[in-house]
């Protein structure tokens, strides 16, 4: 088979083999030369310049477990390594070898490789073990050549900053641990009741997950008019979340101290808006927090990017 049938098979949904997710399960993967191969399947990044980039794979896996396990012999199995950029909807295969000569080897991708990425958006990284030859297999199980027989991919999102907060963009699994359902947009995650202490990182107070489609949408469309109004709502309905949660841990009798992450964002607010921050404190003691989010609106400039959505330039 050619490369490019190995991009079109392999993705295929197949049942795989039982007991042979885990045979992949050690392959490390690093980002820099100066990282470990660690074996995790998230990596958060900032923002990054592909020419500082210098992906590695660290194959460790046991190429008997395919003829022990799955009854294949190793030679009718091929190992291929993939990059997908989601943001150029881009997928390019790097490596394609026989999985008896891939185990034990480290790949590295070079930088003419990488160039062809933007490294601004979400990316995969696919590890496969695929059938190197049709076979004959109860129905349901990999049968034609290219199928996954085992896969392991590493998720690279990109850390979104703000002038308030950084949004993780993370794969729709990652909800599920939170006992969330996977087509969750965004979850704001909060990790502390004292809203009032000083901070220099933001990540003790909360974290926020972004699904990296509604993420990579947001990418893509944060030049246009509808892309700049959906931003605005998402980014309103955060803060209001936030600042609502910061209220309800704060006592009736406890003020906001200087200095603090919530006298921060009300100082924030309060300098956009011309609403004194004494008026904003008791739109977020009220219940509902309803005239906090509508003033969170105003602050974002929510209504003039709603209008322009439909005004013709």
């Amino acid at each position: 088979m050619t490369p490019s049938d190995w991009l079109r098979t392999e993705a295929r949904i197949v049942r795989p083999f039982k007991d042979s997710e885990d045979i992949l399960s050690e392959v490390g993967f690093r980002l820099f030369d100066r990282d470990e191969f660690s074996v995790e399947e998230v990596l958060c990044k900032e923002n990054m310049v592909s020419d500082q980039v210098m992906p590695a794979f660290k194959l460790d896996f046991d190429a008997e477990k395919i003829e022990n396990d799955l009854c294949i012999p190793v030679d009718s199995v091929r190992l291929i390594i993939s990059v997908e950029d989601r943001l150029l909807k881009k997928r390019i295969l790097h490596t394609d070898m026989s999985a008896s000569q891939a185990k034990s080897q480290r790949i590295d991708l070079s930088p003419d490789f990488c160039h062809q990425f933007s490294w601004v958006g979400p990316m995969r990284f696919t590890v496969a073990l695929v059938l190197a030859e049709n076979r004959k297999a109860p129905l349901g199980e990999a049968s034609r050549a290219g199928n996954w027989l085992a896969k392991k991919e590493f998720v690279l999102s990109m850390t979104k900053d703000s002038s308030l907060f950084r949004i993780e963009s993370v794969p729709p699994e990652r909800f599920e641990q939170f006992g969330l359902l996977r087509d969750t947009a965004y979850f704001v995650h909060i990790l502390t009741e004292d809203f009032n202490q000083s901070f220099e990182d933001l990540s003790g107070l909360f974290t926020i997950y972004m699904n990296e489609s509604v993420s990579l949408m947001l990418s893509r469309t944060e030049e246009s008019k509808h892309g700049q109004a959906l931003a605005r709502i998402v980014y309103s309905d955060i803060v209001a979340t936030i600042l609502g949660t910061c209220f309800s841990y704060l006592s009736l009798d406890e003020e906001v101290q200087v200095g603090g992450f919530l006298h921060t964002a009300i100082d924030r607010i309060s300098k956009n808006t011309g609403i004194e921050t004494r008026s904003i404190v008791a739109m977020g003691r009220e219940p509902g927090n309803c005239r906090l989010r509508a003033l969170l609106q105003s602050e974002t400039g929510l209504t003039k990017a709603l209008v322009s959505v439909t005004t013709k330039s």
